[in-house]
């Protein structure tokens, strides 16, 4: 949601920006599509989403640092 400001301040990020949404079939007022999508997200939502979709079992832990003396 940040960048949409950022985005939509220059001539040249509106015009980069529906030719994203062109290219990639969406319709140009996508950005208001996903900013009422994001401001319609519920807690329930969020955690049915992560529910579906991130799986805790299969995370990986990665530790660096020095190695054996």
């Amino acid at each position: 949601m940040g960048q949409v400001p950022i985005r939509e301040a220059s001539f040249d990020g509106v015009t980069g920006q529906l030719l994203d949404y062109a290219t990639l079939g969406l319709p140009l007022n996508q950005g208001i599509i996903d900013a009422r999508d994001v401001l319609s997200a519920t807690s329930a939502s969020v955690q049915a989403a992560l529910a579906k979709y991130i799986r805790p079992d299969a995370f990986v832990r990665i530790v660096t640092g020095p190695g054996p003396p």
